[in-house]
């Protein structure tokens, strides 16, 4: 059984439950990363990208959930990782190292 919890223009969050397992929920999130995609190429375009305090990225709600999930959002080494990583250089505002 699926209930709707939230559907926001860009984001869809769902309860999945198993009715052969009462014990077994799932939490399902969706967003709609077009959005996203565009407002990080006009940023490109745009912004002041010079300077210490430039933006880097912005990482979807879906990759925050799942990195506070496993614990990645809090630690700096790997949060670093996930911004170098070249699969997510879509959501790169500034292109340089981190």
């Amino acid at each position: 059984m699926k209930t709707l919890l939230k559907n926001d223009s860009d984001i869809r969050q769902t309860l999945v439950t198993d009715n052969s397992d009462d014990d077994r929920l799932t939490f399902v999130t969706e967003q709609n990363l077009d959005p996203i995609l565009r407002s990080v190429a006009l940023r490109r375009e745009t912004e002041n990208l010079q300077g210490d305090f430039r933006p880097v990225a912005e990482i979807p709600a879906v990759v925050v959930e799942q990195m506070m999930r496993d614990g990645s959002w809090n630690d700096p080494a790997a949060l670093k990782k996930w911004l170098n990583n070249p699969q997510n250089k879509c959501f790169r505002i500034w292109e340089g190292k981190v």
